[in-house]
């Protein structure tokens, strides 16, 4: 008995998937209404802009504990810590 071997029936064909004329128009542009894109939009922004001024003050007080320790001058006091 002789082996079958088996035929590809279908070709592929090759496309560009984000061109207009082979996938149409955006199947998700009318999902949400566009008041609540701006609004998610503006909310995005504004937490953007809380988090950029929390982290600068993060970094204001950060430089302003390390000057402070650096003024104690810790790093030149000898502290016998064998209890001696």
């Amino acid at each position: 008995m002789r082996k079958v071997e088996g035929v590809s029936m279908a070709k592929p064909i090759g496309f560009d998937p984000c061109d207009q004329s082979v996938g149409g128009d955006d199947l998700f542009r009318a999902l949400l209404p566009t008041d609540v894109v701006k609004a998610v939009s503006l909310y995005s922004e504004e937490k953007s802009k809380f988090k950029r001024a929390l982290f600068d003050k993060i970094e204001s007080k950060d430089e302003e504990l390390e000057k402070y320790l650096l003024s104690l001058y810790l790093d030149q006091i000898h502290l016998d810590v064998s209890g001696r």
